[in-house]
């Protein structure tokens, strides 16, 4: 009966551990080089916020002169015809929100962080800092990992 109860209540430690919302992180930090020396790169990641909440503000890159934060969206463009059409748009956004104890990924085809005029020694395969702002003033910084212009998006 002992041996029951012990493991009862390692269950239930580990219950309450699992609970427990996890320190803010930056996870999965990828790059994708532009096709065209002079084109905008984009990068992207996965923001993980603890239990408050976050906003970041911005996202600096040495490697890039300027940064934006971005979303792409579906956009509908009809013709005179009356045939409509889906094409991506995409557009700057001044923050982006992390709600408590949730996750936010960047993505293609959804939040971004637009790189541009990124530095030709930059080449594939080569890890590049990024450090995040959030609106309380906190900084997280991570290393991203670059990619060619036509290589797969990484897991």
């Amino acid at each position: 009966m002992r041996m029951f109860w012990g493991a009862a209540a390692l269950v239930m430690v580990a219950g309450c551990q699992a609970a427990k919302p996890a320190d803010p992180a930056v996870e999965k930090a990828w790059v994708r080089l532009p096709a065209v020396q002079g084109n905008p790169g984009a990068a992207f990641l996965t923001i993980r916020a603890g239990n408050k909440p976050l906003t970041l503000l911005s996202v600096s890159a040495p490697f890039a002169t300027r940064t934006e934060l971005h979303e792409s969206m579906a956009a509908d463009h009809g013709s005179s015809s009356g045939a409509g059409g889906h094409m991506m748009t995409m557009a700057p956004v001044k923050q982006i929100d992390v709600p408590a104890g949730e996750t936010v990924k960047l993505a293609p085809g959804g939040k971004h962080v637009m790189l541009y005029d990124v530095a030709p020694g930059v080449q594939p395969g080569a890890k590049v800092p990024l450090t995040l702002v959030f609106a309380d003033g906190s900084r997280m910084e991570t290393q991203a990992i670059t990619l060619a212009a036509g290589d797969a998006a990484p897991e």
